[in-house]
């Protein structure tokens, strides 16, 4: 009996561990990961200008590559202009991994109210495209956001 209990157990952890959920591509949704208040006391900590942002004209997460499977986010006040490209710069000072922002974001009541910019940042040596292909891949990863192409953050351009 002990013998067919721990089998149990034992196929169990496998078929549990296996059920993480990763994409085609090997890019991570993590959307569904659940947070715990730990979690968002240390993302508070390390990050607390990304709390609480005012959401009344929405919340522009803007987010660039650095690597293979390896994006940042920067987030600022929705606002009826355009930000400039300093401001934008500017959010690598205090860049957040797409996974912790992800869990800062789901603080905010209404996803409705996010919108997900894909940028590149001359901080990034790696090479990429905002293309549909890329869109697709920030669609996979903030699943249930908004993912907004603004053409003027396709690359390096004067603004």
């Amino acid at each position: 009996m002990k013998r067919i209990t721990a089998l149990c157990l034992l196929i169990l952890i496998v078929i549990l561990g296996g059920c993480g959920q990763v994409t085609d591509d090997k890019t991570e949704n993590t959307t569904t990961v659940p947070v715990t208040e730990s979690e968002l006391d240390l993302l508070r900590k390390k990050y607390p200008q990304y709390f609480d942002l005012g959401t009344f004209k929405g919340i522009e997460v803007y987010v660039w590559q650095m690597s293979e499977n390896s994006y940042y986010c920067g987030a600022l006040a929705g606002t009826n202009r355009n930000k400039t490209q300093e401001e934008i710069w500017s959010l690598t000072e205090r860049a957040v991994p797409a996974e912790d922002m992800i869990k800062i974001l789901s603080t905010y009541p209404n996803k409705d109210e996010i919108f997900i910019i894909p940028c590149i940042q001359p901080i990034s040596s790696y090479a990429y495209s905002i293309d549909d292909e890329y869109i697709k891949k920030l669609e996979k990863i903030f699943e249930g956001y908004s993912v907004v192409r603004l053409s003027t953050l396709d690359g390096f351009g004067d603004e």
